[in-house]
């Protein structure tokens, strides 16, 4: 009787256990908001599409890199901003809101910029 009183409690722990980890689970996918894609391409201000552009999620590891048509594809929540950086180009902060497609360009660093650089 002793052994079942304790299996039945311990079957009740597990039980306990196992809904607080759903639930876990569910608040840390839903908790940032409505994920989707966004897919666009990067251009310079000539309107040239560019390689190479580094795309990532502000403040995560996600990062991506634009291809050879200067196009990209990321996974986001609603209340992501992408940072958005390339050589020679001042890096850029986006917020993605409900958009699906960011229409970026890229601007050349300011010529003040350049100046400050030393060679030795």
């Amino acid at each position: 009787m002793i052994f079942l009183k304790s299996y039945s409690r311990l079957f009740l722990g597990i039980q306990h256990l196992f809904i607080i980890l759903l639930l876990m689970a569910f608040c840390n996918t839903h908790g940032k908001g409505t994920s989707g894609v966004v897919k666009d391409a990067i251009t310079d201000n000539q309107n040239n599409r560019l390689p190479g552009v580094t795309v990532n999620i502000k403040g995560e590891s996600k990062t991506v890199v634009t291809n050879n048509n200067g196009m990209f594809e990321i996974n986001v929540v609603k209340n992501d901003a992408l940072v958005v950086s390339f050589v020679d180009c001042e890096t850029q902060t986006v917020a993605i809101k409900e958009r699906t497609v960011i229409n970026m360009t890229m601007s050349e660093l300011s010529a003040k910029g350049l100046n400050e650089v030393l060679a030795k």
